[in-house]
């Protein structure tokens, strides 16, 4: 069985724009029966169909966690995903269509005596709202720095 893993998409709008946002529906046959147009800011969570905020009232992008690059999740459950299995904290992925080169707010893992980069947001909120998880459920504390990154984050397979 394979891993689960949380795909983060650093800027939501953005990777509407590059991906396309219709729902496709499809017959038994696999034939296409229609096409439905979905806005490029509307998320709407996979599990309990809450909207996702996918920008600030300043106009930051917020990042949203996807759950096997398929299943779009509100802060809510993307925590409860990550109680049943608090490795994926570890295996995330980011998506390279929609990198936001304005996040600045870097997190990093200390591992081995070594400092890796985990993640990064745009804006304070939700970088505290991930490292609090992160250090809660892994009592593994997360370094936030802002400015540059010094590596790459993992980028989706």
């Amino acid at each position: 069985m394979k891993d689960e893993k949380f795909i983060v998409y650093e800027n939501p709008i953005l990777h509407r724009e590059n991906n396309g946002s219709d729902i496709v529906v499809t017959n038994a046959d696999n034939v296409i029966v229609n096409a439905i147009e979905v806005p490029e800011h509307l998320y709407v969570c996979d599990f309990c169909n809450d909207d996702i905020d996918v920008q600030t009232d300043e106009g930051l992008p917020i990042s949203v966690f996807v759950l096997n690059n398929s299943h779009a999740l509100c802060p809510k459950c993307t925590k409860q995903c990550f109680t049943y299995d608090i490795t994926m904290l570890d295996r995330l992925g980011w998506c390279g269509c929609c990198t936001n080169d304005k996040a600045d707010r870097y997190l990093y893992i200390e591992k081995d005596n070594m400092h890796t980069p985990g993640a990064r947001f745009n804006t304070q909120e939700q970088a505290d709202w991930f490292g609090d998880m992160y250090a809660g459920f892994t009592g593994r504390e997360l370094f936030c720095i802002q400015g540059e990154l010094s590596e790459p984050l993992q980028q989706n397979d």
